[in-house]
């Protein structure tokens, strides 16, 4: 039962499901999905429960009530999703253990990426710039990760410095990372389909099925002049119209 704050003690998990409005059915499985589930259950991830995904938007939008846990929740389906590229291309063999690290440490990194988040969201950052407190809730998010037993639960799968090194400033870009930050991430992705939802907006509909239908993963040039190549996401050419209404939705929603 989601609630009770995750104890170090050992238990058999079940299958678990969240009925989510977007997703539809997010499943947790046993036999993966344990450390997520324990991840899920922990007291920094159940706080976002109180904390609102768009501040004080419900003012103005009256359904615009929905919180930052129920979006890590569908930003960690989003990188799921996206993850499932992997299986449906050569560029990176998914039976390799590496392989299976850095999608655990992806997984992960997508529902713990907003534990530190104030009061209020982005206005609590807002407030603190007022006192002369510099920290974004990236760095909240890091000291979090390290006093609490989400530390414990990361480092028994031995994925602790995997998940840390997505926050970090100066990180290298992979395809995991385009995952969690970038200009189409699990994050933008999740906020655009879920806020515009609850807000009640009847535009901006972002197709996620022909979207994910439409992603690949190939090598693109990176450097011009060093004609460099590295592996990325890339959508076919019957997916951009998916992209550019994702764009646009962007651009309305700011």
């Amino acid at each position: 039962m989601l609630g009770l704050g995750y104890k170090c003690s050992n238990y058999k998990m079940k299958p678990q499901r969240i009925r989510d409005p977007i997703h539809d059915l997010i499943s947790f499985a046993p036999s993966t999905d344990e450390f997520i589930w324990k991840l899920v259950d922990t007291s920094p991830v159940q706080r976002l429960r109180r904390v609102r995904q768009l501040g004080f938007s419900e003012f103005v939008y009256p359904g615009a009530t929905h919180t930052r846990f129920s979006h890590v929740l569908g930003a960690m389906q989003m990188a799921r999703r996206m993850l499932a590229t992997f299986e449906r291309t050569d560029a990176i063999d998914p039976s390799q253990p590496e392989h299976q690290i850095k999608k655990k440490a992806t997984i992960a990194a997508a529902l713990l990426h907003d534990v530190g988040h104030g009061p209020y969201s982005h206005v609590f950052e807002e407030l603190c710039e007022n006192f002369e407190i510099q920290k974004p809730h990236e760095e909240w998010t890091s000291e979090i990760f390290r006093s609490s037993p989400i530390n414990e639960i990361l480092a028994a799968e031995g994925i602790f410095d995997e998940v840390i090194s997505f926050f970090e400033t100066d990180k290298t870009y992979t395809p995991y990372s385009a995952i969690i930050s970038s200009q189409m991430d699990c994050d933008r992705l999740g906020f655009l389909c879920r806020d515009r939802y609850f807000c009640g907006l009847r535009s901006s509909y972002i197709d996620l099925e022909w979207l994910f239908d439409s992603l690949l993963i190939e090598k693109v040039i990176v450097d011009v002049e060093k004609d460099v190549e590295e592996y990325s996401f890339v959508v076919h050419p019957k997916g951009l119209r998916v992209v550019e209404e994702g764009w646009m939705t962007r651009l309305l929603f700011h």
